[in-house]
């Protein structure tokens, strides 16, 4: 969606920022209320999700960096997949399992939260280092227009 927004009005770029923040902080919200809600942490739950969490982490970043690359998009373009796929869902998997499941079941998604987060930044983080060295297109500057 908000690879769309960006591609229709590029003005909205601007706001890119605040709206990834309040997203972030939604994720908080919702995972503070539900873990208040409980009396005690399902740590069965948390000890069977560690390996698959971080195993369904490695393909996203395998896949989201991957596949872009093997359609030849750019560098740019491949990183944006691969954060997208390994840090901006997760709300969503979230939102779905806290309306359709229960509380047991939001265990996966945030122990997955706790790999793919730091993922998600290393992967922009080397990105801008390789870009800041000319080894990669770096970012474009805020209100650049965007590439068809």
């Amino acid at each position: 969606i908000g690879m769309g927004v960006r591609g229709r009005w590029p003005d909205m770029l601007k706001l890119e920022k605040w709206f990834s923040r309040i997203g972030a902080i939604v994720i908080v919200v919702i995972m503070t209320y539900d873990s208040s809600q409980r009396p005690e942490l399902p740590l069965a739950e948390f000890q069977q999700s560690l390996a698959p969490a971080f195993w369904l982490a490695v393909a996203a970043v395998v896949l989201g960096l991957g596949v872009p690359a093997l359609f030849g998009l750019s560098t740019r373009d491949t990183v944006t997949i691969g954060v997208e796929l390994v840090v901006k869902n997760i709300l969503l998997g979230v939102v779905l399992a806290r309306e359709s499941l229960a509380f047991e079941a939001m265990v996966p998604i945030l122990v997955f939260s706790l790999f793919q987060t730091p993922i998600g930044v290393l992967l922009l983080v080397g990105w801008r280092l390789l870009a800041r060295y000319g080894l990669v297109t770096g970012p474009q500057p805020r209100g650049a227009a965007v590439p068809p």
